[in-house]
């Protein structure tokens, strides 16, 4: 005779993380959720980091906002998760957000201490499992607490990588040693490496070609490279001026049409409209929003 308990369904997990600023890991998950959103998908995206800039590309600031992720994951007096979600981002129906704000900043010293203090948002994303499909979550350019908090949660990461830095892959192997971590402390559902992302590519800058260089060492090893590469473009710059994703900003835009590609490589079981059939809906969602 079958249980009579169900086993709660949970949403898959993508943490965006990389130790170096600039690696465009904000725009990667502020342009994810919408065309998450538009397929079908109920998508939370997770603010983790204290500069709160995926906060403040979907519009937000401490003063239009009543909770944050601080309140969710203080150690004291802290919130309930359901509490501190803002509902229909930008008007997008299906895609909601888990605020940062300035006061993460001295989050993770609050959480010295904490006992099982990797695990916090993890706890919190399974009470509003059954509300959401996909959760995307941008982590801080760091490997403190709250990026292990989001690292831990997560059932993939994408590690964005800036082509035009020098110094992009520093870092990066500390990133997956840590992951290879959590994966043999917690080996059932433990985080896997989904992809690195090469961003910002201008292929006949010589940054571009040593970083490139290494990337094909770390491939040889088994490490996943994105077979899709995101390039150098203007809208992607504009649209984050105006505080919006480029798939909404300029849904019709090479850039735009070039993220979709990559969402279709990752997140390869979402049935993606084509850009067109997006822009028309994100540009309606958008006019609502206004």
């Amino acid at each position: 005779m079958a249980s009579d308990e169900v086993k709660r369904r949970m949403p898959r997990v993508t943490a965006i993380a990389a130790q170096k600023g600039g690696a465009t890991k904000t725009a990667v998950a502020c342009n994810a959720g919408p065309l998450l959103a538009v397929a079908g998908q109920r998508t939370l995206l997770i603010d983790l980091d204290q500069q709160a800039d995926l906060t403040a590309r979907l519009g937000f600031t401490p003063e239009n906002l009543d909770y944050s992720m601080v309140d969710v994951l203080a150690p004291r007096n802290s919130i309930p998760i359901a509490d501190a979600i803002v509902r229909g981002v930008k008007g997008v129906q299906g895609l909601d957000l888990l605020a940062s704000d300035i006061r993460a900043s001295g989050l993770e010293e609050q959480l010295t201490g904490v006992r099982f203090r990797e695990t916090l948002l993890r706890r919190e994303i399974e009470r509003v499992a059954d509300e959401y499909d996909e959760i995307v979550i941008d982590c801080p350019p760091s490997l403190g607490v709250l990026t292990m908090n989001g690292l831990v949660a997560a059932d993939q990461a994408i590690v964005p990588v800036n082509m035009q830095d020098r110094a992009a892959l520093n870092g990066v192997e500390q990133l997956l040693e840590t992951i290879l971590t959590i994966q043999q402390q917690t080996p059932e559902g433990a985080v896997r490496l989904r992809a690195i992302i090469r961003n910002r590519v201008t292929e006949t800058a010589i940054a571009y070609r040593k970083n490139a260089a290494k990337l094909q060492e770390l491939e040889g090893q088994g490490v996943p490279v994105a077979e899709t590469i995101l390039k150098e473009a203007r809208a992607w710059h504009n649209a984050g001026a105006e505080d919006l994703p480029v798939v909404m900003y300029a849904p019709n835009s090479d850039a735009a049409r070039n993220f979709r590609e990559l969402m279709v490589e990752l997140w390869s079981d979402v049935g993606f409209p084509y850009m067109s059939d997006a822009a028309r809906a994100l540009r309606g969602r958008r006019r609502e929003a206004a």
